[in-house]
């Protein structure tokens, strides 16, 4: 199968596993859980899903590969955590991030393992066929698989090298931009440790800048009204223990809105106003205060 990324360009002949991952439950659902905070429907600009970025972090991993030889023993280990690093993101991934950790102590990089040890899990299932233990695939993605965790959880890591790229030009943000593949090609792993060579900092210097008009957008208006809005009637269902954490953090982002218009009537009224506003009608922040005491 040959794969082509809108984001690159590069036309890519899939390896067998990765073929087979892409086409399971637990890569599947992403293709409807946006990017961002928001689901895609609701975003005040264009936005893309975690699949397409799971793909794209994917292809940056073969690009590492092929530049390291030293890493092919952990080859099939290091796609198929690539592929699968957001697999444990719930619905409306970030804005629900912190009623997993109160239900379950776990993160959404920690919740993979939970997710992959599921009954009948197809994704592990695929993994166990190519050798790739399911164990040693979540270590890797929290970051406690020795050095070899830095390329997906690290400060400069693949991981944000394709998502900040893939956000700044589907939202269409103004500013400089930057080669991921570049940088991806620039990594070098030897004696346990990770460097990048030097005729890519330019780019990494670009990177940074790109970065920040990210955070930029992320915090401004219409965007944060639509949060703040969801994230209290997400409160509210919490306290009320409408949750169900067996049901509610493997839902995608719209399934997720169902939900909680399924709660209580004050969760229900706020999900169903940020539901059917046209985007005239979104809120703008008007003041601010912070105090302490």
């Amino acid at each position: 199968m040959i794969y082509k990324d809108s984001l690159y360009g590069a036309e890519w002949e899939l390896p067998e596993m990765v073929e087979h991952l892409m086409q399971t439950r637990e890569l599947t659902r992403l293709e409807r859980v946006s990017l961002g905070i928001l689901p895609v429907s609701l975003n005040p600009f264009p936005l893309t899903n975690r699949l397409l970025h799971s793909m794209g972090v994917c292809y940056l991993a073969h690009l590492v590969l092929e530049q390291n030889q030293l890493l092919a023993p952990y080859r099939n280990l290091i796609l198929a955590s690539s592929l699968l690093h957001d697999a444990g993101s719930p619905g409306l991934s970030h804005l629900t991030e912190y009623c997993l950790k109160e239900e379950t102590g776990k993160n959404g990089e920690e919740f993979l393992e939970t997710i992959l040890n599921r009954n009948i899990s197809p994704a592990k299932t695929i993994l166990d066929r190519f050798h790739v233990s399911a164990k040693n695939v979540a270590a890797l993605v929290r970051g406690d698989f020795g050095s070899l965790s830095f390329l997906l959880n690290g400060s400069l890591d693949i991981d944000n090298l394709d998502n900040v790229a893939r956000f700044k030009k589907t939202a269409r943000i103004k500013g400089k931009n930057y080669n991921p593949i570049a940088i991806a090609s620039s990594f070098r792993f030897q004696d346990e440790r990770w460097t990048l060579l030097d005729a890519c900092y330019g780019e990494v210097e670009n990177w940074l800048e790109a970065r920040e008009a990210i955070y930029e957008t992320f915090y401004s208006d219409p965007h944060l009204a639509l949060v703040a809005m969801i994230d209290r009637a997400l409160q509210i269902a919490f306290f009320e223990k409408e949750i169900e954490p067996d049901i509610f953090f493997l839902l995608d982002d719209d399934s997720t809105l169902q939900y909680l218009q399924s709660c209580n009537t004050r969760t229900a009224h706020l999900i169903a106003k940020v539901r059917s506003q046209a985007p005239s009608e979104w809120h703008q922040q008007i003041l601010c205060s912070e105090y302490t005491g």
